[in-house]
């Protein structure tokens, strides 16, 4: 059973004791469908398809969802930021944000799943200030992974990069970490908890 039919059979077992604040909406053809609560959900939010980060941002909302859900872990995806507030950051530090994480934040303004990875949000981004050789190359430290210290970080210029122990900085696609690094131990938890789920295949890759 793939990642849509998996995460359809969860819904409709649940359908039928879902609380009357929350509704089902079809979702766009070929995407995971979607339950959108009448209270606030974060992950429930509606987003701009055209957005070319929007595949790989709902595989990752729904993947997040279906681990709440069974109780196995509690990630959580923030509301989208307003592009007026991305606009603001570029202007006050005089850097162009990388342009797939740009589109990221226009879809959610930061995640949380645990030690795997953490994007923090506009307004919450750090300095490299334990990494003193780095501070000339790292304009702002926007998110973590592993769980070590290892941290994710904008250059001088805008571009995404990791900074670890083991190899220092290292420009990175930023589509490229969340389908290598998050995607993979998304589909790993999730196979855990039960689900028999495809999100790293390069058959999968090619829709994000």
């Amino acid at each position: 059973m793939g990642l849509i039919d998996a995460f359809r059979k969860r819904i409709s077992d649940r359908t039928a004791s879902a609380e009357s604040d929350s509704v089902s909406q079809p979702a766009p053809q070929g995407d995971p469908i979607r339950t959108v609560s009448a209270k606030s959900d974060p992950v429930s939010q509606p987003a701009p398809q055209d957005n070319s980060m929007f595949p790989l941002w709902q595989t990752i909302a729904d993947g997040f969802r279906m681990l709440r859900e069974a109780g196995y872990a509690k990630p959580t995806m923030s509301p989208p930021a307003e592009e007026a507030e991305i606009i603001a950051w570029e202007q006050e530090t005089g850097i162009r944000m990388d342009e797939d994480l740009r589109n990221w934040f226009l879809l959610a303004n930061g995640f949380e799943f645990g030690t795997t990875a953490s994007l923090y949000a506009i307004g919450a981004f750090g300095s490299v200030s334990n990494w003193t050789e780095y501070q000339d190359a790292v304009s702002c430290v926007v998110g973590s992974y592993i769980g070590d210290g290892s941290l994710l970080v904008l250059d001088r210029e805008g571009h995404f990069c990791k900074l670890d122990h083991a190899f220092g900085l290292e420009p990175c696609s930023f589509k490229t970490f969340l389908t290598d690094w998050v995607l993979m131990y998304l589909e790993e938890d999730l196979g855990e908890a039960g689900f028999d789920v495809d999100m790293t295949s390069e058959e999968m890759k090619k829709r994000y």
